[in-house]
């Protein structure tokens, strides 16, 4: 039997100090949805098929809904990202993003994720 991977997404907020609440803010079929962003760590052996994974959502998520994400972070953490060929760090909004904005973003990355599989 072939083993599964499994997909993993470790789901935080960015603490990022934005000046303007708009700044991470787009409409998306009538409504207020916070920006994601990919955060990718590179210290471990598994890093590029990670970032390989965040480019296919990213790029999927792209041709659906341009603008929903910011570019992504890439740096020498590994993230818990260390725990398989399919996991990620992903920001939903910043700090003042509302719960609805950012339910609404997690709304557009599960359709772009029913896409893609």
């Amino acid at each position: 039997m072939k083993k599964k991977e499994e997909i993993i997404f470790d789901v935080h907020r960015d603490a990022a100090q934005t000046l303007k609440k708009e700044d991470n803010i787009i409409e998306i079929n009538g409504k207020k949805v916070a920006k994601l962003r990919f955060v990718i760590g590179t210290n471990h052996k598994d890093w590029e098929k990670n970032l390989q994974w965040a480019v296919k959502i990213q790029k999927k998520a792209d041709e659906i809904y341009p603008g929903l994400f910011e570019p992504m972070l890439i740096d020498k953490n590994y993230y818990n990202q260390d725990l398989g060929k399919y996991a990620t760090l992903i920001e939903v909004g910043v700090e003042i993003n509302s719960l609805e904005e950012a339910e609404n973003s997690i709304e557009c990355l599960v359709n772009v994720i029913k896409e893609i599989l």
